[in-house]
């Protein structure tokens, strides 16, 4: 696997990765919730992008 490939990944791994469905992506990426690129045709979107993603989504408990 090359360092692009690494580096991007298709909405159908982003989709998998996160545990749902490929139009949860796609509304992401439409919502502007998720940067995506378009090389080819197909939605790709960074690695370091879903992982920015998902820490600002967590949902941080304090112990009490």
């Amino acid at each position: 696997m090359s360092d692009i490939e690494k580096e991007w990944l298709t909405t159908g791994e982003v989709a998998k990765s996160c545990g749902v469905t490929l139009p949860t992506v796609r509304q992401w990426i439409d919502a502007g919730k998720l940067p995506a690129s378009r090389p080819g045709g197909r939605r790709m979107v960074r690695r370091a992008d879903v992982e920015a993603f998902l820490a600002a989504a967590a949902v941080k408990v304090s112990a009490k």
